[in-house]
């Protein structure tokens, strides 16, 4: 029985060993050592892309869950639904609501002028000042996550095509 040469060449260079060597082996009953169809450094390439992808389906749903109680709490708290898609619109949304309610209570305030009242305009003023302080910080907190996201998600496909490659 005579063997397809190419076949055999091609199976030679799916196993990355020498033809001959396989052609010899399959015409005779000479053994040949077959090597792992995974090296060691792929099945880590394989192992490590696994738990980057858990990880990032794990941070993903974190974040959904935490977005969605968010949302919960402060439907609850403000008796209405937010119709929010991201952090951003929900700060934005809480924001408005807590300046809103503020300068009502500072309204009431000034209609009922007297000392303490201008006392407590003026605390209720800094409370506005800090909460829009605190939007800020919590605004840049998002976009340097957002930020810092981006750069690693880079990072991981230049390494994943720098692998790739590699492996190739």
């Amino acid at each position: 029985m005579e063997l397809n040469t190419k076949t055999v060449e091609k199976l030679a260079n799916l196993l990355n060993i020498n033809v001959s060597d396989l052609s010899a082996s399959l015409s005779t009953d000479k053994d040949i050592e077959l090597p792992k169809i995974y090296t060691e450094s792929q099945i880590s390439v394989l192992t490590e892309n696994i738990q980057k992808e858990k990880y990032e389906s794990g941070k993903k749903a974190g974040l959904e869950m935490t977005f969605k109680n968010l949302k919960k709490e402060f439907s609850e708290k403000y008796k209405s639904e937010i119709e929010s898609k991201d952090f951003t619109e929900l700060i934005n949304f809480v924001s408005e609501k807590e300046s809103s309610n503020l300068k009502s209570e500072i309204e009431k305030l000034k209609l009922n002028s007297t000392l303490k009242s201008d006392e407590k305009v003026l605390q209720l003023q800094t409370r506005i000042a800090e909460f829009e302080s605190e939007k800020a910080n919590l605004q840049n907190q998002i976009e340097n996550i957002n930020t810092s996201y981006s750069e690693k998600e880079k990072d991981l496909i230049n390494k994943f095509n720098s692998e790739k490659s590699n492996n190739l």
